[in-house]
C-alpha cells in the first residue's frame, strides 16, 4: 500500500491506497492543519515550521515513512502536453528539455514526464511533461528527509489529475471544465473531448457564499469560453464540475452561469470515476482529489524527483560558483588590460615629449616651425581618418558571413545523418534557417548536437518535427545563429 501527500496553504492531506489496472483504490485518509506562514502556493516559506508539522502529523497518524509520493499544485512546477516521436525514456527526456523555452530562464532546470497515449501510426507519444528547478524540487526532498520521511517521487497536481481523468474516462466527449477550490485558490482544468487542453490557477477575491462569489466563478467560465473561441474550437462549454464548494455555493455558481446565456451548461459537483474506488464516496474524492489521483501508477514515466537526484550537488554548486565569480573575473581582466595599455601609452608619450623638447632647442627646427605645424596638422587629420577606417572595418568584421567554409562545415556534419536544405539567411541578425530530413529522430538530434559543438554557432535550435508518412522519414526545421567569427 502506498501513501500520497498533498500540502496546500491550509491543510496537509495524506491518502493511503494503491494504483490498480486503469484506476486507483483509496482506503485511508488523514488531515493536518498547515502551520500559518510555512507555505504559500506551493513555495516553502518556513522549512523548520513545516518540518515540525510533518513530524507531528506522521507521529499522530502512524504513517509509513517510505514509499511516499508527494503531489504539488504550484506555478513553480510547470506542466504541458506535447506530442513527441516514440523514443527511449532517456532520449525522450533529452528531447523534452528542448521543448521548454522557460529552461533558458531557469536555474538548473529539471524535467520529468508521464506518457498519456501512444499513436502507433504516426510513431508519436502524447506526453504530459513537467519542468521545475533543481533547487525547488530538492527543497521538498530535503524537507521530508529532515522529517524522517523518504519521498519516492514528486508530481504536479494537474499532471496527476489529467492522468486520472484520461485513464478512467471520467469525462464525456465534449467541452468541459473541472474547477477545484482550495481556500481562495481556484484551479481550473479545460478538457476537449475528454482530453486535457489547458489549465490555470487564479485567486478568488469575493467572499465565499455570496452572490458576488457566484458571479466571479461564472466569470472564469465565461473567459474560458472566449478562450475556446480564440482557439477555433467549435461549440461552447457544455459541462462544469466543481470540487471544494459547499452545496449552497454550487447552486450560486449554477445560477450565475445560467445568467451568462452562453448555452445549456450543466453544472454539478465532481464525482469519483468508476475506476477510482474511494472509501467514503464522492465527498472524500472531491476533498482530496490531488492525493487520490497521486495513487495512480503511470504506464511509462520518468519522475522529476529522480531527474533532480541524478544531478550532482557538487556539479550544481560548481556551476553556481563559476556563474557568481565570472563577472568579477571579467572586471579584473578588464582593469588589468586597462592598466597595461595606460602604462604603454604613458611611456610612449614621455619619449615623444623628450624628442619634441630636443627638436625645440634646435635652431634649424625653429626656422622650419611653420612648416612643421602644417605637417603636424596634416598628420593629425590622417591619423583620425585611419582610426575611423579601422573602426569601420572592425564593425564590418563583427558581422557573421555565410561563406562556403560555413556551408561546408554544416554539410560535412550532416553526412550520414540527414539531407539538408538551406531555406533562408538574415545577414543582419546572422540567423540561418535549415530544413533537415532524416530516417529517424535520433539522427536529427545527433546532427543538432554536432552543430552545437561548432564555434561558428552561438546556438542551434529547432521549431518542431514532422513525420512524412509517404517517405517514412522525419523533417525538422532548424534555426542556427552564426557567431561573430563565422566566415572569417
Amino acid at each position: 500500500m502506498g501513501l500520497t501527500v498533498y500540502i496546500s496553504n491550509t491543510e496537509i492531506q495524506a491518502v493511503q491506497g494503491s494504483g490498480t489496472a486503469g484506476g486507483v483504490r483509496a482506503t485511508n485518509f488523514h488531515r493536518y492543519a498547515t502551520p500559518e506562514g510555512s507555505i504559500l502556493n506551493g513555495v516553502i516559506t518556513d522549512a523548520q515550521l513545516l518540518t515540525d508539522a510533518i513530524i507531528d502529523f506522521w507521529k499522530k497518524e502512524s504513517l509509513p515513512k517510505k514509499n511516499v509520493e508527494l503531489v504539488i499544485n504550484s506555478s513553480q512546477l510547470l506542466g504541458r502536453i506535447t506530442n513527441c516521436p516514440t523514443l527511449s525514456q532517456k532520449k525522450t527526456l533529452t528531447l523534452l528539455e528542448h521543448e521548454f523555452i522557460e529552461t533558458d530562464r531557469q536555474e538548473e532546470p529539471v524535467v520529468g514526464y508521464t506518457e498519456l497515449g501512444l499513436n502507433k501510426e504516426n510513431k508519436t507519444s502524447r506526453i504530459f511533461a513537467e519542468m521545475s528547478t533543481y533547487e525547488y524540487i530538492m527543497s521538498y526532498d530535503q524537507l521530508f528527509y529532515d522529517a524522517g520521511v523518504t519521498l519516492s517521487g514528486i508530481s504536479s497536481g494537474i499532471g496527476k489529475m489529467v492522468d486520472l481523468v484520461e485513464d478512467t474516462d471520467i469525462l464525456a466527449p465534449e467541452i468541459s471544465i473541472i474547477m477545484m477550490l482550495d481556500g481562495v485558490m481556484l484551479t481550473t482544468v479545460f478538457f476537449l473531448n475528454g482530453k486535457y487542453y489547458y489549465s490555470s490557477a487564479t485567486r478568488v477575491f469575493a467572499q465565499r457564499g455570496t452572490a458576488e462569489f457566484g458571479i466571479e466563478i461564472a466569470g472564469v467560465v465565461s473567459r474560458l469560453n472566449q478562450f475556446s473561441r480564440s482557439e477555433n474550437i467549435e461549440g461552447h462549454i457544455q459541462r462544469v464540475m466543481v470540487s471544494g464548494f459547499d452545496a449552497e455555493e454550487v447552486e450560486l455558481v449554477r445560477q450565475s452561469i445560467e445568467g451568462l446565456h452562453i448555452g445549456d451548461i450543466k453544472c454539478s459537483e465532481l464525482k469519483s470515476p468508476s475506476k477510482a474506488k474511494v472509501s467514503g464516496g464522492d465527498g472524500i474524492f472531491r476533498e482530496m482529489t490531488f492525493p487520490i489521483a497521486g495513487l495512480l501508477n503511470p504506464k511509462v514515466s520518468i519522475n522529476i524527483l529522480d531527474s533532480a537526484r541524478k544531478l550532482s550537488p557538487k556539479a550544481v554548486q560548481n556551476k553556481r560558483t563559476i556563474k557568481l565569480a565570472l563577472p568579477y573575473v571579467i572586471i579584473s581582466l578588464a582593469l588589468l588590460i586597462t592598466t597595461i595599455v595606460m602604462g604603454v601609452i604613458s611611456i610612449q608619450k614621455s619619449a615623444y615629449l623628450d624628442e619634441l623638447n630636443a627638436h625645440n632647442t634646435d635652431m634649424a627646427i625653429l626656422a622650419d616651425a611653420e612648416s612643421y605645424d602644417e605637417e603636424t596638422d596634416r598628420a593629425s587629420t590622417l591619423s583620425k581618418q585611419k582610426k575611423s577606417l579601422e573602426l569601420l572595418m572592425k564593425e564590418i568584421d563583427s558581422y557573421p558571413a555565410l561563406k562556403s567554409s560555413v556551408r561546408k562545415i554544416i554539410e560535412t556534419k550532416a553526412i550520414g545523418l540527414a539531407d539538408i536544405t538551406f531555406t533562408g539567411y538574415d545577414a543582419k541578425s546572422g540567423i540561418l534557417s535549415i530544413q533537415a530530413t532524416a530516417a529517424d529522430v535520433e539522427s536529427t538530434s545527433k546532427f543538432i548536437d554536432l552543430l552545437n559543438g561548432e564555434d561558428i554557432f552561438t546556438y542551434v535550435d529547432y521549431t518542431g518535427y514532422t513525420y512524412n508518412k509517404k517517405t517514412e522519414d522525419w523533417t525538422i526545421n532548424m534555426v542556427c545563429a552564426l557567431s561573430e567569427t563565422a566566415g572569417e
